[in-house]
């Protein structure tokens, strides 16, 4: 079995992991611009899923 067979089964959006660097780098960007510091938001991941919504 081929490393990109595996890959497809193992993962449901392979698109959107390959995606992902570009997405990222486009926000930081972003931040960069408007002057916004980037900070970590820990292991506390529901502060993010409430921002996003």
């Amino acid at each position: 079995m081929t490393d990109g067979v595996l890959l497809r089964e193992t993962l449901k959006d392979v698109k959107g992991l390959k995606k992902a660097p570009k997405v990222r780098s486009r926000r930081f960007k972003t931040l960069i611009t408007l002057k916004i510091r980037l900070t970590s938001c820990g292991p506390d991941c529901d502060i993010v899923r409430k921002a996003i919504r």
